[in-house]
């Protein structure tokens, strides 16, 4: 992940990407806070509901220990829009 956001900063006068969709749904667990740590704000990879939603990292005490903890933006990915056929 930060080799690609390192090659596409480079490319765009280091204007690094904000935005990620992973190829082909490779998708895992930790995914979205590989992402976040990497400094991507929003995430395409997710169909499961219809309406954008925050995913927030938790540091694993219970408490973020932050008045905005650490979130990522989840935008829905449509399959009826996408070009890959069933």
């Amino acid at each position: 992940v930060e080799d690609c956001i390192q090659l596409l900063g480079g490319a765009f006068d280091n204007d690094k990407p904000k935005t990620w969709l992973s190829p082909g749904f490779s998708v895992s667990t930790s995914t979205s806070d590989i992402l976040l740590d990497a400094g991507i704000e929003n995430i395409l990879d997710f169909v499961d509901d219809d309406v954008p939603f925050r995913l927030i990292k938790d540091n694993g005490d219970g408490k973020n220990g932050e008045d905005f903890p650490p979130s990522v933006l989840c935008l829905p990915y449509s399959m009826e829009t996408n070009d890959f056929s069933l």
